[in-house]
């Protein structure tokens, strides 16, 4: 395995292991603008992301990039590394020898937001799928 493999392997873990954090947040929280029974926040996420956005999304994603922001934030310096290392821009220094590698806090957080709407696209219960096969 390459340096950049295990790299790339190591921010993978931290990514998911965040992501994974985040949905248990969103379980955990019965705000949701659907109004059906027995929703919680995440289950409403995967809806809206799965075909049935709302007016109210922006709301979701706001607090999806403060739950990102407040794991970003929680990690140690190295491992903001990692897992800068595996945006285009942290990619980008790791091959330019003039670069002064420091992680990008937005850009890692979106890596983590982008795991989260993949997850929410795939998630899926008998909650979500009644829902969805009401439309």
């Amino acid at each position: 395995m390459t340096p950049l493999e295990i790299l790339q392997l190591q921010a993978d873990i931290l990514i998911e292991k965040g992501a994974n954090q985040i949905i248990r947040s969103f379980q955990k929280l019965d705000i949701n603008l659907s109004g059906w029974e027995g929703f919680n926040t995440w289950d409403e996420i995967c809806v809206q992301v799965q075909g049935d956005d709302s007016l109210d999304w922006n709301l979701y994603e706001d607090s999806m990039d403060r739950f990102a922001h407040s794991f970003f934030e929680k990690l140690s310096y190295p491992e903001k590394m990692t897992i800068w290392y595996n945006t285009i821009e942290g990619e980008l220094c790791a091959e330019d020898p003039d670069c002064e590698p420091g992680y990008n806090a937005i850009e890692c957080q979106d890596l983590l937001k982008r795991r989260l709407m993949h997850k929410a696209m795939e998630w899926c219960n008998s909650r979500i799928r009644l829902y969805l096969e009401s439309r």
